[in-house]
């Protein structure tokens, strides 16, 4: 019986759903009666999207992960194709962000100019002039 539900449902949580039992115990029985499990792969998902849609998509969800969410693919496959058309991911933006604050201080702007111009909280611009300045005590003269 179990190897006939395996045939038709394929995987131990569908099969368990069909007898009202767990997945795990699905798996348990299985192995008592030295059963082996269907192995499925991933199916291959191809994703096509152009270069400027995939920086819209950025522009409003910024991560990849929130990107790959909407689009139904995982984050490793926006990110690919991210790299392929070198377009800089959140983390690369932000450190061109942070090299900017600490030029605008070094001019001579104030905190909150700085975050005016660069669209962030007064909070953020310390917190990132903070962790800058921990960084020049660390390096040698």
């Amino acid at each position: 019986m179990l190897m006939e539900l395996q045939k038709n449902l394929k995987t131990d949580a569908a099969i368990g759903e069909k007898l009202g039992v767990t997945r795990q115990r699905v798996q348990k029985l299985r192995k008592a009666h030295g059963i082996r499990p269907i192995i499925i792969g991933r199916p291959i998902v191809k994703l096509t999207i152009s270069r400027n849609e995939l920086i819209q998509l950025q522009k409003n969800l910024v991560t990849d992960i929130a990107i790959g969410r909407k689009l139904g693919v995982s984050a490793f496959l926006v990110r690919t194709i991210r790299t392929k058309y070198e377009i800089p991911g959140k983390n690369d933006l932000q450190v061109k962000r942070n090299e900017a604050i600490i030029d605008f201080l070094q001019e001579g702007m104030s905190g909150t100019a700085i975050a005016n111009k660069v669209g962030i909280s007064l909070t953020q611009v310390y917190r990132i002039i903070r962790d800058a300045r921990a960084c020049w005590k660390t390096e040698p003269k």
